[in-house]
């Protein structure tokens, strides 16, 4: 039909047939960064091209959702460590430690390691606090929970050890003399090992 200068226009079709044209536009659109993409450019240099910082579209084009080519981060082993001493005096702390991180371990304080373990990381407790020679050490695979301050924590494993002493010459006796037994480090790093295969 003629279009009359004073015939009223089609809107319901005008409308439809523009939806249409934008639609095909569209799914042209979506093919071209399909095949872009394909080609090997990349989401920025797509979003690039198109004069855009957010590659949110790009990527739901792609089918992509924005967060998935982000690996989990590998968490390390945390060791909660309690001993006499602090990391600034060669003591029994320093030894521990030194020996927990020559194995790649993260020594760290009680609310560090409770969140580490909330993350997901595999948490061992060394309490080596206790001083008399025949109190055992405690080595425990630990879990943290969210059951509030009284209980934060789940013992999985492990449990109270034998204090192994071994002879140091370098080490301090009670009558101040060079060389003294002390609590073995490496042994308590090697029960920490076992519970951690």
């Amino acid at each position: 039909m003629p279009n009359t200068p004073n015939a009223e226009p089609n809107w319901g079709d005008r409308i439809r047939e523009a939806r249409a044209a934008k639609d095909t536009a569209a799914a042209v659109y979506e093919q071209t960064v399909r095949d872009a993409n394909k080609a090997g450019r990349s989401v920025s240099q797509i979003a690039k091209d198109i004069g855009r910082k957010d590659r949110t579209v790009i990527t739901r084009i792609l089918g992509e959702t924005p967060g998935e080519a982000v690996t989990a981060p590998r968490l390390p082993v945390v060791i909660w460590l309690e001993a006499p001493g602090s990391a600034s005096e060669n003591g029994l702390y320093t030894r521990l430690e030194r020996a927990m991180s020559q194995r790649g371990w993260l020594v760290a304080g009680d609310m560090s390691a409770w969140h580490l373990s909330r993350a997901g990381a595999a948490c061992v407790h060394v309490n080596a606090r206790a001083t008399l020679d025949d109190d055992p050490v405690q080595v425990e695979l630990m879990e943290a929970k969210e059951d509030g301050p009284y209980a934060p924590w789940r013992r999985l494993a492990g449990g109270d050890y034998p204090r192994i002493r071994r002879y140091d010459e370098d080490a301090t006796n009670n009558a101040g003399r060079q060389g003294a037994y002390c609590l073995d480090e490496q042994h308590i790093a090697r029960l920490v090992a076992d519970l951690l295969a």
